[in-house]
């Protein structure tokens, strides 16, 4: 009887961690990766962003990190202009909602195509399994930095309305005391 009970709870144990084993399987074993942490995510004052990247060409490899990165970049600071721009944008009547966003949205295309301000590489780590290099980069751009290289674009626009340079200014000036707070 001992042995019957003693063998049920050995087959019941069996049946509640053996599912829990294979599901992590399934997924492989989690890889450390290089630049995790807190000194690698964006804070209020930075936008950081880590790129990873996979060539047999070392170059390659070392091109295809940096642009991630760089995309990863670009993409923070437009989904942080469009989040202050439409809380701006909310609270004033007094400009046309869609042609400052649309105008914001192509200034900051403008300055992303041609350079990200003062980004500064944190680090790079290249490694070499025998076939293929991989490549992990960081970078970071001081907030305070980007947002005055869009105020000095918005200045040299002349063509633009008045009513939505003051705008564009004031998102700014928001998005800066964002960063500080």
């Amino acid at each position: 009887m001992k042995r019957i009970l003693l063998l049920s709870a050995l087959t019941l144990s069996m049946m509640v961690v053996a599912p829990a084993c294979k599901s992590v399987d399934q997924y492989g074993a989690e890889q450390e990766t290089p630049f995790r942490g807190s000194d690698y995510e964006s804070s209020r004052r930075y936008f950081r962003a880590v790129g990873k990247a996979q060539s047999s060409d070392e170059r390659i490899a070392k091109r295809k990190s940096d642009m991630d990165a760089r995309t990863q970049l670009a993409a923070m600071v437009d989904v942080t202009i469009r989040e202050v721009a439409d809380d701006y944008l909310r609270e004033s009547a007094m400009v046309d909602r869609d042609e400052v966003m649309s105008q914001f949205q192509s200034l900051a295309r403008q300055v992303m195509d041609t350079r990200l301000a003062d980004v500064r590489k944190l680090d790079e780590k290249t490694y070499y399994d025998g076939q293929k290099y991989t490549v992990f980069v960081a970078y970071e751009i001081h907030k305070n930095s980007m947002f005055d290289m869009l105020e000095d674009q918005i200045e040299l626009e002349t063509e633009r309305d008045e009513a939505v340079i003051e705008a564009m200014k004031d998102i700014l000036e928001e998005a800066r005391e964002q960063a500080e707070d």
